[in-house]
């Protein structure tokens, strides 16, 4: 039987929709071993024949044929920080500032498709930043990217909400500046509900929450977001992942979360 050195959580690209959920064994720590295929054992020898009549038997048993499996071997992202949010929030453009991460970048959702991980270099200190795929309602229930996308949020150690306003409800004269920031507030909301629908152990891990795309928002804006999220008990930093305002100070919260 042989044996097969594997990195600790590797990964193979498959499409796991369409794969039966199975999880055969976590690998977690380096040189763990595990048997997922049990190989055949073998046949008796021609010893196993020897007799007063036969001293030097040429015969011998064929062995049984081991076992047969197509296995899959994922890799979960190991990162200090995991950007979560919704499709088009800026989170490419927010990693590939605060590190020296090149993700591809676009105006348009999910153009993160698979994690990109980055390395933030604070005071001589790195942390890896994980941009992960945009969520969509009912990802806990394996809608859109779903689990796939859960699964990596599980192996991060703090989380940033990374929220933002569309240009078309930044711009809608029919939305008063009450209902826009709502809408901010509501989308984390949502995020977080998500979080608590796959798992309990997602919604008790530290997160820090950002709105991005601040270049857009008037200061009246700015200030109704700022106060719906400290209404809620909730502390918020705004920034532009764009022009890059403020994200120094981003940074410098997400060092002192770490």
């Amino acid at each position: 039987m042989d044996a097969i050195n594997s990195p600790i959580d590797s990964l193979k690209d498959v499409d796991f929709k369409k794969l039966p959920k199975q999880q055969l064994i976590e690998i977690t720590s380096a040189g763990q071993e595990v048997i997922i295929c049990q190989g055949g054992y073998g046949g008796r020898g021609n010893d196993a024949f020897k007799g007063p009549a036969k001293t030097t038997p040429m015969e011998a048993e064929q062995g049984s044929i081991g076992e047969h499996k197509v296995v899959v071997l994922e890799q979960l992202l190991l990162a200090d920080v995991g950007l979560v949010g919704f499709p088009n929030a800026g989170k490419s453009t927010l990693i590939s500032v605060l590190t020296k991460a090149r993700p591809k970048v676009g105006d348009y959702p999910f153009t993160t498709l698979e994690p990109h991980l980055g390395v933030m270099e604070v005071n001589g200190k790195e942390f890896v930043i994980a941009d992960i795929p945009g969520l969509i309602e009912g990802a806990s229930e394996g809608k859109g990217l779903g689990h796939a996308f859960l699964r990596h949020v599980e192996h991060c150690s703090l989380l940033l909400f990374v929220l933002f306003l569309t240009e078309e409800a930044v711009f809608n004269d029919e939305l008063n500046t009450s209902k826009k920031a709502e809408q901010i507030y509501e989308q984390f909301v949502k995020l977080h509900r998500e979080l608590g629908d796959y798992g309990q152990e997602l919604i008790n891990k530290p997160y820090l929450i950002g709105v991005n795309k601040i270049d857009l928002y008037s200061d009246e804006l700015i200030k109704a977001i700022k106060d719906i999220f400290v209404k809620n008990n909730q502390e918020v930093i705004l920034f532009s992942a764009a022009t890059q305002d403020q994200t120094d100070n981003l940074s410098a919260d997400l060092v002192k979360m770490i």
